[in-house]
């Protein structure tokens, strides 16, 4: 869970530093428009990554949520 109490969203690292390692972000960090609190951290080596499919869903109807408000406000900049 990251700071905004949300379930933290699991990324892959694409640097050179660190390819293909896992970290944890506030879902909230992939939309601009967005209040953040930048929660941020490695995910550890041993330790096991939940993926559970209900935890997956949950974490996926949150981001759909946080879209649909974010939809009004791209059509509205599009009319401008």
């Amino acid at each position: 869970m990251c700071n905004c109490g949300m379930p933290s969203r699991i990324c892959t690292s694409k640097t050179k530093e660190h390819p293909n390692r896992k970290f944890r972000v506030c879902p909230n960090s992939l939309y601009r428009n967005q209040k953040k609190c930048n929660f941020w951290e490695w995910v550890e080596d041993g330790e096991k990554m939940k993926m559970n499919l209900e935890d997956d869903l949950v974490a996926m109807k949150e981001e759909l949520e946080i879209l649909k408000k974010d939809i009004p406000l791209h059509m509205e900049m599009e009319e401008n």
